[in-house]
C-alpha cells in the first residue's frame, strides 16, 4: 500500500488539506499532521525552546470511501515541526513513500518559496530523506481545489510509476523515484485557479522573480506610536519564458524542481580563487 504523509500551513481544517484527503484517502494510506492554526509564511522555522503538542483529530472530515487506517493529528508547531513529528514519530514504524505539503490556499511562486510554510513542509520531508512535493492553488478562498488535487494525482502517477498504478496505489517505482527526487531535490507545484477543462497543460519550470515597491508600510497608532505592515505593491513580473510566473499566467500547472542545498556551485571556484591567499 502506498503511504503518504501530508501537512500544510493553513491548519488542520484547511480547504486544500481536506480536498487532498478526499482525493487520495480512497486509494492511499494517509497520515496527516497539520498546524492547529494557520502558519502562512512560517518558512522553515522550527520550535526549539518549548514543548510541542500532538493530538489525534477524530473529527477530521475523511471521505466516506477512505481506506481504513488513515489518521490525522493536530500539532502546536510550524509546518516544519509537523513534518518532523509526522515522519519521525507518527510514521516511524511505517515510513511514507511520499511527503505532500498542501494544497495551499494561494500561490507559492518565485520568491514565495523562501517564505512559504507549505514549501518548507516539503523541504523538511526531503531533508529527512523522502520524496516530497509542495502543492499550491493560485487562489484565495473557495477556489478550484478539485483541479489542484486532480492534477496532483496525474503528476504523481506520471513521475512515480512506470505504468498506471491502478487502485489502490502500490509502492512507487524505485528507479523513477531516483530520477526525480535524487539528492536534495523536491518539487514545488502550483495550479491555476481554473476548472479542469480550462487548464492549458503541465509545464516544468524554473522559479521566477517579482519586484515590489513600498514593502514596508509605516503607520501611526492613536497614541502617536509607529507600527508597520509588511505588504507592498507588485510592480514587475518575470517575463522569461519557462518561469513559473509566466507559465501559470498562461493557465499551466507549474512543477519546479527545487533543492534544499542552497550552495551556488557555479560561484564556488571564483570565491575560492579570491580567498586563496588569505591567511
Amino acid at each position: 500500500m502506498f503511504r503518504i504523509f501530508a501537512t500544510n500551513d493553513d491548519g488542520i481544517y484547511g480547504k486544500g488539506l481536506v480536498e487532498l484527503s478526499r482525493k487520495l484517502a480512497p486509494f492511499c494510506e494517509m497520515t496527516i499532521v497539520a498546524p492547529e492554526s494557520p502558519r502562512s509564511a512560517a518558512s522553515h522555522s522550527v520550535t526549539l525552546h518549548k514543548p510541542l503538542r500532538l493530538e489525534k483529530q477524530s473529527d477530521f472530515p475523511w471521505p466516506a470511501d477512505a481506506l481504513p487506517g488513515n489518521i490525522a493529528y493536530v500539532c502546536s508547531g510550524s509546518p516544519t515541526d509537523c513534518a518532523m513529528l509526522g515522519v519521525l514519530e507518527t510514521m516511524k514504524d511505517r515510513p511514507p513513500h511520499l511527503v505532500i505539503s498542501g494544497i495551499n490556499d494561494g500561490q507559492n511562486l518565485a520568491e514565495d518559496v523562501t517564505y512559504s510554510g507549505t514549501v518548507a513542509g516539503a523541504m523538511e520531508g526531503a531533508m529527512l530523506g523522502f520524496p516530497a512535493i509542495s502543492v499550491s492553488l493560485d487562489s484565495r478562498g473557495e477556489g478550484n481545489y478539485a483541479t489542484a488535487s486532480h492534477y496532483l494525482v496525474s503528476v504523481l502517477e506520471r513521475l512515480l510509476f512506470q505504468a498506471s498504478p491502478g487502485r489502490p496505489w502500490r509502492a512507487p517505482d524505485e528507479e523513477r523515484v531516483r530520477q526525480v527526487f535524487s539528492g536534495s531535490r523536491f518539487l514545488n507545484m502550483n495550479v491555476p485557479d481554473l476548472p479542469i477543462e480550462q487548464v492549458a497543460g503541465v509545464a516544468a519550470c524554473f522559479t521566477g522573480y517579482r519586484e515590489y515597491k513600498d514593502v514596508v508600510q509605516r503607520m501611526t497608532d492613536p497614541r502617536g506610536r509607529p507600527f508597520f505592515w509588511i505588504a507592498g505593491e507588485r510592480v514587475r513580473n518575470d517575463d522569461r519564458d519557462g518561469s513559473d510566473v509566466v507559465a501559470i499566467a498562461k493557465g499551466y500547472v507549474t512543477v519546479a524542481p527545487l533543492t534544499w542545498d542552497l550552495t551556488d556551485y557555479s560561484a564556488l571556484e571564483t570565491v575560492a580563487q579570491l580567498l586563496r591567499t588569505l591567511r
